[in-house]
């Protein structure tokens, strides 16, 4: 007979979506994913990660996936601790893709759209709108490369 602590129960085993939630957490320009490590960032969304039934609170063991789409950033955190007011997270996983920047005296710079939820290419001088559209800063600073380098020629 085998020892059943070396074995996984049926009660401990199920679909990930009847026992755990995994969410999904969009942060805004000026949000960091320094600021979703803090118990307070979360103060507002604690209950709904409980449930609705305080006596069998859920959440514990949760991921939430964290997306901050002007620069590209993904992480994942497990929530650690979770009651009304305050949800506890651990960084899980967390990918950054090289951030790229405009050439240092170059006139043109990229701006995140908030509404578009897309990156802008702008004149410093003025503010002008040159090209817009672009889903990642690379491809962003790829054109005013390029543009720059035609305009050169």
């Amino acid at each position: 007979m085998s020892d059943p602590k070396r074995r996984m129960s049926a009660r401990s085993f199920g679909l990930t979506s009847f026992k755990f939630n995994r969410w999904s957490a969009e942060l805004s320009e000026e949000q960091s994913l320094e600021d979703a490590l803090k118990p307070e960032f979360w103060v507002d969304l604690a209950s709904q990660v409980m449930g609705h039934d305080p006596a069998n609170s859920k959440g514990r063991g949760d991921i939430i996936e964290v997306r901050k789409l002007d620069t590209g950033l993904y992480a994942e955190l497990i929530v650690t601790e979770v009651n009304k007011g305050f949800l506890k997270v651990r960084l899980q996983h967390k990918d950054q893709p090289a951030i790229a920047e405009v050439s240092e005296g170059s006139p043109l710079t990229t701006k995140w759209n908030v509404g578009k939820r897309m990156h802008d290419v702008i004149r410093k001088a003025d503010g002008q709108v040159l090209a817009a559209g672009f889903q990642s800063k690379d491809k962003a600073i790829e054109w005013i490369d390029d543009h720059l380098r035609k305009m050169a020629a």
